[in-house]
């Protein structure tokens, strides 16, 4: 079933840009020793546009040395780790035909983000029932759970900070 946008048949590696209205990529890419060219290429295109990438792949990928670069550069955002293993295929039963054997996690750039340390988040079965995870929004350093709701800041140095750099926008518009 084609739940994506665009034409079949068309190679992602030979887009020059992404179709009109479109800022995003999210996909489980094709594994295999070239998935770093799809990651690379699926950044190109949204940087631009200021868009984002979303990419489900196996948690090892991140941890290789040239793997990782890609998740030390600005825009990248968040790694979400899925609590238990994905089963890709099902039998007869409605049971996986086979014991899952890797871990996943949804790898998340942003070119629109301000720099600063990325999250890590953890996603199982029950994440509705989860806390859900604030950030500053200056220095993104995690809110405490117990944080009222319109708590946007984790210091009177970050609400400086941002107070600071409304005015400097003010004074140059």
């Amino acid at each position: 079933m084609d739940r994506g946008y665009g034409e079949a048949g068309r190679d992602f590696l030979d887009e020059t840009r992404l179709p009109d209205g479109v800022t995003a990529i999210v996909t489980n890419p094709p594994y295999g020793r070239n998935l770093y060219k799809f990651v690379d290429h699926a950044l190109e295109l949204t940087r631009p546009v200021g868009g984002m990438v979303a990419m489900l792949v196996n948690i090892q990928w991140a941890t290789g040395a040239a793997n990782s670069v890609r998740c030390r550069m600005p825009a990248f955002d968040m790694e979400i780790k899925l609590i238990g293993r994905i089963a890709w295929f099902a039998g007869a039963d409605g049971k996986p035909a086979k014991q899952p054997q890797e871990n996943h996690c949804w790898l998340i750039w942003d070119w629109s983000r301000t720099p600063g340390i990325a999250g890590v988040l953890w996603a199982g079965k029950d994440a509705e029932s989860e806390p859900e995870t604030r950030w500053c929004i200056v220095c993104r350093t995690p809110l405490p759970l117990m944080a009222r709701a319109d708590k946007r800041y984790c210091s009177p140095r970050c609400r400086q900070h941002s107070s600071r750099q409304s005015l400097a926008q003010r004074r140059t518009a």
